[in-house]
């Protein structure tokens, strides 16, 4: 589905910024780690501008250095051949066209401010209107899981990683009422329900954490 991405605001319901009323980076840097393709497609509809950390990232998945994590293969879905008149001489518009991801991630890479025909591409095969289209299909590393995720070993230190999970736990307690904190703790200390189970204490302060980074974005607003 394209979308004119210049209409749209910065804000997006799939990422309520807990700080301030603009996207968090690090939401979205963790949604290409985590292979969210439907919310990598919704970032590029509606974030603007986009942040250089997380379109390097998404550019390591379609051109990947390192085999050790997944990477995104273009499942093209063939059709009736266009009447093409003149021959487009545009790299882009031609990677595009042969879905040669090699470019486009090199263009994600050192681009100042990646191309809009760009971008719009990567939402559409992203989070196609139909399976009859053509889309990206997630390719995940053989062998056993990295017990730490890429997006968690990018930062010097763990507050970014604390912030972000202390997010999640106070959403989890919220929406299960508000009342019941040793509940929502649980769910993260379950390998069923979440990809990177950890401890209780370790739940509890990154809520803590959190909290305290958004009390302090409070104070500084007022």
């Amino acid at each position: 589905m394209t979308v004119d991405i210049t209409s749209l605001g910065i804000h997006s319901r799939l990422c309520p910024n807990p700080w301030d009323d603009h996207l968090d980076w690090t939401f979205w840097l963790q949604a290409v780690d985590e292979d969210r393709l439907s919310a990598i497609a919704q970032y590029f509809r509606q974030a603007v501008p986009h942040d250089r950390r997380v379109l390097r990232a998404l550019a390591d998945k379609l051109d990947p250095a390192n085999r050790k994590y997944s990477s995104y293969i273009l499942r093209k879905i063939s059709g009736r051949p266009k009447n093409v008149l003149v021959v487009d001489t545009d790299p882009l518009s031609v990677a595009m066209d042969k879905g040669d991801l090699i470019v486009i991630a090199a263009h994600l890479r050192i681009a100042d401010a990646p191309d809009l025909r760009i971008l719009i591409w990567l939402a559409d095969h992203l989070d196609p209107v139909s399976a009859k289209d053509s889309h990206f299909v997630v390719k995940q590393r053989k062998g056993r899981p990295a017990r730490q995720s890429r997006w968690n070993a990018r930062f010097n230190g763990d507050q970014p990683w604390l912030k972000m999970l202390g997010l999640k736990v106070d959403l989890k307690f919220r929406e299960m009422g508000g009342e019941d904190l040793d509940a929502a703790l649980h769910h993260f200390t379950d390998p069923i329900a979440v990809t990177s189970p950890v401890s209780r204490s370790t739940a509890r302060r990154a809520r803590e954490v959190f909290l305290k980074a958004k009390a302090r974005q409070r104070d500084r607003r007022v």
